[in-house]
């Protein structure tokens, strides 16, 4: 099962990272899309983030809020492991959006592909999904779910014995 998400960006202002889910997508591993949703905001998205992701205010304006989004997730994975390319983050970025909701998380049992990755090409350093793969189309949830199953394909067909 794949999960990625898509973040608000830079608050400039008070110069900090407001990290808060603004797109998320789960796939099962036959590429079945499970959960593919915007996210409505309690703040504005910034218009730096706006220029990477392409998500603007009005998209998420009808969104469904970050409570019913991740009581779907949990329903979504449950007793499932997460196939997540930078699960560190994600999960992070995920965990940080429920304190900012009053959501109670709960941890999720995943694996984090990019190091899976990393080991596969003999990388001490971070490769980005789009270095892994031929994504084209950046920072969006599915696409980038959809380029972590190509490349999980791809490790498993390149294996060796």
């Amino acid at each position: 099962m794949n999960v990625k998400s898509v973040l608000t960006g830079i608050d400039s202002f008070y110069r900090y990272y407001i990290r808060i889910k603004i797109e998320i997508s789960v796939i099962d591993l036959a590429g079945k899309i499970l959960l593919d949703s915007l996210v409505k905001l309690t703040i504005n998205i910034p218009a730096e983030a706006d220029s990477i992701h392409g998500i603007t205010n009005e998209m998420v304006h009808d969104a469904p809020s970050w409570t019913a989004i991740y009581k779907e997730l949990r329903e979504v994975t449950v007793g499932k492991t997460l196939l997540i390319y930078n699960a560190e983050f994600d999960l992070g970025m995920i965990e940080y959006t429920c304190i900012a909701n009053n959501v109670e998380f709960k941890n999720f049992k995943s694996t984090y592909i990019m190091e899976m990755y990393a080991d596969y090409v003999d990388s001490k350093r971070w490769i980005s999904l789009s270095d892994a793969t031929e994504l084209t189309i950046k920072h969006r949830a599915a696409a980038d779910c959809f380029a972590v199953l190509e490349l999980l394909q791809q490790l498993k067909n390149n294996q060796i014995d």
